[in-house]
């Protein structure tokens, strides 16, 4: 029996990976994202630094309406994940994740009960309702074809095919354009690869195959 809950264990790490599996980088709030101490791992800022604070837990952003706040990290050619947990205040407007590769780029905005994902200039975005006021776990990934997807607390809420001329980093932050409001980021991660979320059932999959395992032992 002891085999079988470990193999249970394993087909629950491979079915629902968390934020520490296979990340190239994660901030996690406990410091400014442009702070010293992280060295490499530091972000870029472009605007009003004043807006920004930390808890030592949970990074945030005070968007005052008419100032602007993005960081940013360079990122590799290639498939390329981001992800975070995040929540924006019900006086928000605008706060927004980019991610992109020297050919492809794709956005998503957040509001407080939705999100708008942005996808090729030709197709409309895909709007996807959603209470945002309270953490959620954001997911934007690309494959090496160009095809962009968006998971929200692991369920695939949009894909489509990306921009073409890709911004080449990722970025997240909040913009002049919103009303004054807030955004609490409890960790941003990244990684140089295409990191999809499982589809649920894949979970069911491998606890049925070891069904057999546990009989057999039992025998």
């Amino acid at each position: 029996m002891k085999l079988f809950f470990l193999l249970i264990a394993l087909a629950l790490v491979m079915a629902f990976p968390c934020i520490s599996w296979a990340w190239d980088y994660v901030y996690d709030g406990s410091v400014l994202p442009n702070d010293p101490s992280l060295g490499a791992g530091r972000w870029y800022p472009q605007g009003n630094l004043s807006m920004c604070s930390t808890d030592g837990n949970v990074f945030q952003i005070h968007d005052t309406r008419t100032d602007a706040l993005e960081f940013s990290k360079g990122a590799k050619a290639g498939p390329i994940t981001m992800e975070a947990r995040v929540y924006v205040t019900s006086g928000s407007d605008v706060s927004y994740m980019t991610i992109g590769t020297s050919t492809f780029s794709t956005g998503v905005t957040l509001y407080p009960g939705y999100l708008r994902v942005g996808f090729d200039y030709g197709n409309p975005p895909v709007i996807y309702s959603a209470d945002l006021t309270t953490f959620h776990t954001l997911r934007v990934a690309i494959n090496a074809q160009g095809q962009s997807y968006v998971w929200l607390d692991q369920t695939l809420v949009a894909q489509g095919v990306t921009h073409v001329g890709g911004q080449g980093g990722i970025y997240f932050g909040g913009s002049s354009v919103s009303g004054l409001g807030q955004s609490y980021w409890d960790y941003v991660a990244y990684s140089a690869s295409f990191d999809p979320v499982p589809e649920p059932s894949s979970l069911a999959t491998l606890c049925l195959g070891l069904v057999p395992l546990m009989l057999r032992r039992r025998k």
